[in-house]
């Protein structure tokens, strides 16, 4: 699949999710009757300033993983054959896992 097709995939599966989560339970219904305790408890967390730095490196984090995890794998679609991908991507990523675990 090429390029901009990719993107306009991955970017329509975004919109799409994000009609789900519209249409999720609001606090107006039975539900959250019994979760208002953990919604407060979210809300403190929420507003907590390391809770907030924690969010905003974490997220950072994913945003540069993903550039880099895209980058690297044009780079090496670029450098091998068609064929021989499987063998570089099956030994990165098992090298990462062993790595990270």
């Amino acid at each position: 699949m090429p390029l901009p097709a990719t993107v306009l995939g991955l970017v329509a599966l975004g919109a799409f999710a994000a009609a789900v989560l519209a249409r999720a339970p609001g606090p107006g219904t039975p539900l959250a009757a019994g979760v208002r305790a953990r919604a407060m408890a979210a809300s403190v967390l929420l507003r907590s300033r390391y809770s907030g730095a924690s969010r905003s490196f974490i997220g950072l984090g994913a945003v540069v993983e993903a550039i880099v995890d895209f980058l690297f794998k044009a780079e090496t679609a670029s450098r091998f054959a068609a064929g021989s991908l499987l063998g570089v991507f099956a030994a990165f990523h098992g090298g990462m896992s062993v790595l990270t675990c």
